[in-house]
């Protein structure tokens, strides 16, 4: 039985068929269309057609996309978010999206009403709460036109109840299909992190169902039956019905797949990995086999969010990057042809000179249909441009990298041919794998299952009470098909609620593991 893994970016799709145990059958790549599924549709064809493998021997289908990212970007395709509040005393409180992008801002929120509720510190709830004031209030939100609701409480992840009950209103109110998000289930404790996250999470619920039904239903006209799981932004995987409801833990997911494959592809559990696109540059570290974790909130699009992100550095340098280049002066980027690079480029026949250009005219890329007498540029000019975009990344690495000047460097991505002087110029020790091209395809095949535990509980027998909440994880994970043997604790957030005498805790445990390599 084998898996497909998909990566769909704002540039290229890449894909890659993988057998029982893990090992590349075949690759390949593909311009990314609009809708989504025809791109898909085509690299599956290939791959199928390269190996002759049948589609009922395909246990499952899997992507990694930057779609929901990209939405929020280019500010398209959003929801209309309305945001219900609940806080005691309904104080004095910044406006909803007090800092985000004036564009984004107009894009994604509504209007927005504060209702008495929400908890304090030590977990005791507003005795002012009312579920009347709650109807009401949504009802102001649906009459001025909210597509979906986001609902924020003070202190709601140590107890979510107040937002289920509102929930349950917005249900009836507006129909069991209404885009609802509550932010206990989405962020942490700092509220604007956790509005902000639950905010962007309504508005993109429309991006990913759209985009992802229509995928399943492709899927079943190649007459693969396999279950369509997408990845998430630790590299374990989300069910379709979970990715819709919770669209926001997506976005993270591309360089975490390159990362991942990138390592997988080398054999190595520790390295730096350089993923280049298209577009931009992703680098990051891979420490025992996973994307470390940045320490710092995530952010997108200007907007702080409140969940784990890779640790990474992303520079606006990719294989369709504008070369501005006139008397002997030139600068890559920031601006992209991204997927209209075969339209746009010299190379291609078109009036632009980007970064692909110049690796053709340095003669260290070949391109099929390309016409090197188009670009415009000496050998020298060109060596001169790469080793330039070099640099600048060679400076990023020296910055995530610290004083572990031990770790090796991989290259992948479709642009990772470009990038190859960082090995031969800069006294790196480091690969380019043979399909580095689609490193983020395979760190997506191979993408873990997880489960978590959220549990309000006493820590007065800390040891013992984890330890069991750890189990309960890992059986979890199990039972939705992870490998029994290689199941490990990815995370573990524990919240104390302040000023109790039982030493309550809201405690959130992640198992993950592989998939079954044969499933039953």
């Amino acid at each position: 039985m084998c898996t497909i893994g998909i990566d769909i970016g704002g540039t290229h799709t890449d894909g890659v068929l993988l057998d029982a145990g893990g090992r590349s059958m075949a690759y390949g790549k593909t311009t990314t269309t609009a809708p989504l599924q025809e791109g898909v549709k085509i690299m599956i064809a290939h791959l199928l057609k390269q190996t002759g493998v049948t589609p009922h021997a395909i246990k499952s289908v899997v992507i990694g996309t930057t779609h929901a990212t990209n939405a929020i970007l280019e500010g398209k395709n959003l929801l209309k978010a309305g945001l219900l509040r609940l806080m005691i005393g309904q104080p004095q409180f910044p406006s909803p999206g007090f800092n985000w992008p004036q564009t984004l801002k107009n894009a994604v929120i509504g209007a927005h009403e504060t209702c008495e509720g929400g908890y304090e510190c030590d977990g005791r709830s507003s005795s002012k709460f009312h579920l009347q004031e709650v109807k009401d209030a949504v009802e102001r939100l649906l009459e001025k036109g909210c597509e979906a609701i986001s609902v924020v409480g003070t202190f709601s992840p140590l107890n979510g109840m107040q937002e289920l009950e509102s929930a349950r209103i917005i249900q009836e109110l507006a129909g069991e299909g209404f885009p609802i998000s509550l932010s206990h289930q989405i962020g942490g404790i700092g509220i604007i992190e956790r509005e902000n996250a639950a905010l962007l999470n309504s508005a993109l619920k429309r991006v990913i169902k759209e985009g992802f039904l229509s995928m399943e239903q492709a899927l079943l006209q190649m007459d693969i039956q396999a279950p369509l799981w997408l990845t998430e932004n630790n590299g374990s995987l989300l069910s379709l019905d979970e990715a819709i409801h919770f669209p926001i833990k997506t976005i993270g997911a591309g360089p975490t797949n390159s990362f991942i494959g990138g390592s997988k592809l080398c054999g190595i559990q520790e390295a730096i990995v350089v993923d280049m696109g298209g577009t931009s540059t992703d680098i990051g570290i891979v420490q025992g086999g996973y994307a470390r974790s940045s320490l710092q909130p995530a952010a997108i699009g200007g907007i702080s969010l409140h969940f784990s992100m890779p640790d990474m550095i992303s520079l606006a340098i990719g294989g369709g990057s504008h070369v501005y280049y006139q008397d002997a002066s030139f600068q890559v980027g920031p601006q992209s042809v991204a997927r209209q690079l075969k339209n746009l480029s010299r190379v291609f026949g078109g009036s632009i000179l980007t970064l692909t250009d110049a690796g053709v005219a340095s003669g260290s890329l070949q391109i099929e249909n390309g016409k090197k007498e188009n670009i415009g540029l000496s050998s020298r000019e060109a060596q001169t441009i790469l080793k330039n975009a070099c640099q600048q990344i060679y400076q990023a690495i020296l910055r995530l990298r610290g004083k572990r000047h031990e770790l090796p460097v991989i290259l992948v991505g479709g642009g990772a041919e470009l990038i190859k002087p960082l090995i031969q110029d800069f006294g790196l020790k480091g690969w380019m794998p043979a399909e580095a091209a689609v490193a983020n395809a395979y760190g997506a095949g191979l993408a873990e299952i997880s489960s978590v535990v959220d549990k309000v509980i006493s820590l007065k027998e800390r040891e013992k009470v984890l330890s069991e909440l750890k189990e309960e994880a890992k059986s979890q994970a199990i039972v939705k098909g992870a490998d029994r043997n290689h199941i490990r604790i990815a995370g573990i957030t524990i919240l104390p609620f302040a000023y109790t005498s039982d030493a309550l805790a809201k405690v959130v445990i992640t198992a993950s593991g592989p998939k079954r390599a044969f499933d039953k």
